[in-house]
Parts: C-alpha cells; sequence; structure tokens
C-alpha cells in the first residue's frame, strides 16, 4: 500500500476573531440610521476610507453581503427572482441580482433591507457600476460613481492616476454637498494608511500559501477576508491581520497544515458558487486542496504584476517613498493602489494566459479547476485561452458550468462527478480512512 506524508492540523487560534469583527461591522451597518448616522452605500472595490472620512458616516460595502445571502440557497432563488421580475435580464451579474433581490424583497438574512442615504460606487465592471445607479433610483437619493474602466492594460501611466485622483476629488466634494458634512483630511489618510498595510497584509498571508503544505484553503481564505471587505480602514482589521498574518507564519514554519493528507494542490478560477461551498471539500478525500485563487489573492490582496505576468506582494506608500501627510498624498496612494493592482488586470483578456501558469508554477499547483460562471460575464473571459497556455505546458485543468449565486444553474450531480473525474485524471484514488 503506498503511504503519504501526513502533515499536523489545527484549528485557527483568530478565527473566531475574524468572525466577531465580521459580526460587529454588520452590526454597524444594519444600525446606523438608528443611530442617526448616514449611511452610504455600494458594491464593489471602493476604498472605505471615502465616506467613512465623514463624521457619523458608514460605509455598506456590499460585496460581502451577497456572498450571506447566497449561502442559503432557498433565499438566493428568491433574490434572483425578485430582480428578473422587475426586467432585469438573468445574465447579468449574479452578485448584482442577489443585492438587488433583497432590496426589492426588503429582506433578508439581518432582516429588513438597508436604508441608505447615498450611494458611492466604482465602476470597474460594467454591472456593477450599474448597481448603485439602480439602487438610488429605487430610494430616491443621490448617486455618484468613479469610472476606474480607464485603466490600461499596461499600467502606471500618469494620466490614469490623474483621472482617478481628479475622479475622487470630486466625489469628496459631492458628497460633503450630499451630506452638508465636511470631509475629515486627517481621518481620510489614517484610513488609506490602515487599507494598504491591510492590502499587503493580506497578499503576503496569500503568498505564505505557496509554501507545501498550505497552511490555509480557499475555503479558510474566502472567510477570512470578509473584514477587509466591510472596513478594511480600521485600525481592527489592521490589528487583526497583522495577527493572522503572525499565525500563518507560525503554521508555516511548524508545518501546520490545511489539509493533513496534501498531495495534491489545485486553483480555482472564477467565483466559487457560495450557495455550494462542499464543492471544495470534495477534492479532500483525495488528498488534494484547493490553494486558492486570483480572487481570494488579488480582490483585496496588494499585488503588482510582473513583467513575466508573476504577481509580487506590494511594498506600501510610504516603503515606496510616498509619504502620506495631505488628502492629495492620500488620493494619489488611492490611485496608485488602483493602477498597479494585479486584480485590476483579471478584468482584461490581455496577459491572462501568461499570469495563470504563472501562478500555477509560483503556489506550486498541479491542476486547476475553471468556473464559467453564467452570472459573470467578466472573470470567464480569457479562460480558454488560459487552458490553452496550461496544456502546453501540461498542465491539468477542468471546466464547470454553473452560477456564483443562483443554485438553479447548476447540476450538482454532474458537477461532482466531473471533479470526481478529474481527480482520477489526477493519478488520485479516495484516501483510506
Amino acid at each position: 500500500m503506498t503511504t503519504f506524508q501526513k502533515y499536523q492540523t489545527k484549528p485557527l487560534d483568530c478565527w473566531q476573531l475574524s468572525k466577531e469583527l465580521r459580526a460587529k461591522f454588520y452590526q454597524e451597518i444594519w444600525t446606523a440610521k438608528q443611530e442617526g448616522k448616514t449611511l452610504c452605500i455600494a458594491l464593489g472595490l471602493l476604498s472605505n476610507s471615502i465616506p467613512t472620512a465623514f463624521p457619523d458616516t458608514v460605509f455598506a460595502e456590499m460585496a460581502s453581503y451577497f456572498t450571506v445571502v447566497a449561502n442559503n440557497p432557498e433565499l438566493a432563488i428568491q433574490c434572483a427572482e425578485a430582480s428578473t421580475a422587475r426586467g432585469y435580464p438573468v445574465d447579468i451579474c449574479h452578485a448584482t441580482q442577489l443585492v438587488w433581490g433583497s432590496m426589492f424583497l426588503d429582506h433578508g438574512p439581518f432582516g429588513t433591507f438597508i436604508r441608505p442615504d447615498l450611494c458611492l460606487q466604482l465602476h470597474f465592471c460594467e454591472t456593477q457600476g450599474k448597481s448603485s445607479q439602480v439602487m438610488s433610483e429605487h430610494y430616491g437619493i443621490p448617486y455618484f460613481c468613479i469610472d476606474a474602466t480607464l485603466i490600461p492594460a499596461d499600467r502606471g501611466t500618469e494620466h490614469f492616476k490623474k483621472n482617478l485622483v481628479d475622479q475622487m476629488q470630486e466625489a469628496i466634494e459631492w458628497m460633503e454637498n450630499a451630506t452638508g458634512k465636511k470631509f475629515n483630511d486627517e481621518a481620510f489618510v489614517h484610513g488609506v494608511r490602515n487599507e494598504w498595510e491591510a492590502t499587503v497584509l493580506w497578499a503576503k498571508i496569500c503568498d505564505l500559501n505557496k509554501n507545501i503544505p498550505a497552511p490555509l484553503d480557499l475555503r479558510m481564505l474566502s472567510s477570512l477576508m470578509a473584514p477587509l471587505f466591510l472596513k478594511g480602514n480600521s485600525d481592527e482589521t489592521v490589528n487583526y491581520l497583522r495577527i493572522l498574518h503572525d499565525e500563518v507564519q507560525d503554521r508555516v514554519k511548524n508545518q501546520i497544515a490545511a489539509l493533513g493528507t496534501e498531495r495534491c494542490r489545485l486553483l480555482h478560477e472564477g467565483v466559487p458558487p457560495f450557495y455550494f461551498l462542499r464543492f471544495f471539500r470534495i477534492p479532500e478525500k483525495y488528498g488534494a486542496i484547493f490553494v486558492g485563487s486570483s480572487l481570494e489573492f488579488g480582490s483585496r490582496g496588494a499585488f503588482e504584476r510582473e513583467k513575466d505576468g508573476s504577481w509580487r506582494v506590494a511594498k506600501t506608500p510610504e516603503e515606496q517613498g510616498m509619504p502620506m501627510k495631505t488628502r492629495k498624498d492620500a488620493l494619489d496612494a488611492l490611485a496608485h493602489y488602483m493602477v498597479t493592482n494585479a486584480f485590476m488586470r483579471t478584468l482584461v483578456v490581455l496577459g491572462k494566459a501568461e499570469e495563470q501558469v504563472k501562478r500555477v508554477e509560483d503556489w506550486h499547483v498541479d491542476g486547476i479547476v475553471f468556473h464559467c460562471d453564467r452570472g459573470c460575464q467578466a472573470l470567464p473571459a480569457g479562460m480558454p485561452e488560459a487552458r490553452l497556455a496550461l496544456k502546453e505546458k501540461g498542465v491539468p485543468t477542468m471546466v464547470y458550468e454553473a452560477s456564483h449565486g443562483d443554485p438553479r444553474e447548476l447540476s450538482e450531480a454532474q458537477v461532482v462527478d466531473r471533479l470526481e473525474g478529474f481527480m482520477e485524471s489526477l493519478g488520485l484514488d479516495p484516501l483510506e480512512d
């Protein structure tokens, strides 16, 4: 009988802290209006620091809210149907569908939907750029959109940085008029500094998953990153990530694994089907682990792209000789992050294939599972080209079709059968208990 190395495993010590922060931040959002605070809403990767630099203002970043909705398949279907009943097409972003549906139904996992005062949206994806506009029309509240789609594939030109800085400055002035409140530059600089440190720490944590055995798996990453979305500019989030980073370093040092029987490493590309997270447990009985994806690594991780397509952990603005003392400094730092962030490139097909090949090499991956998502038009773009490039390198791949938010789009039996067949094609048999 073939024997394999077994690694030590243990639960994360700071898992409870992550859950407590997530619950606390949701509580702050859902009680903001009761406490007389201004509530700003968005769905997308916008800096938390801009709206929360206004006194008594809470920012409701809904990118993680839809995952909570999707975790309840019955509720997810209700929300999807509520959106389509309003005339919105079934093939738009399913994250947007679930948020809209929860809003239209005035119902969700935390009770009635929130009542925002204004919308401040980052437009880096067509549907998400539209999402807050629909919310503003539904509630009859002001709406402002920052266009980040002009970022070029080669990155880094000062023209695009200036364009983003000018738009963010305009957004600040717009919020001052809309709320009647004065923007606090000191709070803003502090928040941006925290956001940068948080995203660099997250990138370092994901970078540690290059180690064998992997200290974390994709499901853990997906849950642990929630505080970064909800309140990435807070001292609490930065402190939590420092603790998490130290703990993951210790797990690497002592070879504490997310999966004790690790003998095969996988990447998942595309948004996970949040209503069917059991999908990521299936390979474990074969000794295979999902170590992450570009989404978990990059959507809140400060990675920069090298010329060969590999991702490297970015340095903070201070480390790059960009001190943050004024509003302009902080705006420049935010624009620099948006323009140099490797994940923003995943919405551009050009260069995706070479990045995928380098990710396989850097994270020591044996195979990739691609989610051809019917509820996302952006991330699946370029997957066929990436599969061809990986085939040339001898890297096995698998594709399944589903949705990240609508359970009706997934055939569980078919997807499970395909995944188990992929495990067998990798030469893996179920491990004995």
